[in-house]
């Protein structure tokens, strides 16, 4: 119930700021940035909420574009629940199944890739990969040492191309 709630909340905290900068300052629309699962324009599977993104994308359809991330490794900071603190411990996660995108991603020569959606048919090879639910890296704000060896804790399984209209390839991440 809180996470419906807290969902919610971000969306229509989001609508006002919509609002509020049209009003004031002409502006034709906002730039929002947060974790996937927030923004994901689809209802969670076997969750039972809609995310910010699922209420966003109902109240402005098409106009409302998200562009998930995906990285091959990278480091993060999160609160450590083996330890009784409220200091974030730095941890490193690494996408392990090759057959993940951020895996075929790592393949490639690039460190960062924006894949746009548009255009791509559902019957092209890119377009059935991209329409197939897999695994995809979400960390959040607790982690623990010990889960940093297996994707089970650290990967969600989504279908890119209805959970998102682009993404943002990275084959690093950094805590901010």
């Amino acid at each position: 119930k809180y996470d419906a709630m807290r969902d919610q909340y971000m969306a229509d905290w989001v609508t006002w700021i919509k609002d509020h900068e049209e009003q004031y300052y002409g502006a034709g629309g906002v730039f929002v940035t947060g974790h996937n699962g927030h923004m994901v324009r689809v209802e969670d599977e076997g969750r039972n909420k809609k995310a910010v993104g699922t209420l966003l994308a109902e109240r402005y359809g098409e106009d409302y574009f998200m562009s998930g991330t995906e990285f091959l490794e990278g480091d993060f900071l999160a609160k450590d629940t083996q330890i009784q603190s409220t200091v974030r411990a730095e941890f490193h996660v690494v996408a392990r199944d090759e057959e993940r995108l951020a895996s075929v991603f790592g393949r490639t020569k690039w460190d960062e890739g924006y894949l746009s959606f548009d255009g791509i048919g559902e019957d092209s090879l890119l377009g059935q990969y991209l329409a197939t639910a897999q695994g995809m890296t979400t960390v959040g704000s607790v982690f623990t040492k010990e889960r940093e060896e297996d994707e089970q804790y650290y990967v969600i399984f989504r279908t890119p191309m209805k959970s998102y209209d682009a993404l943002i390839l990275l084959r690093h991440v950094n805590p901010s």
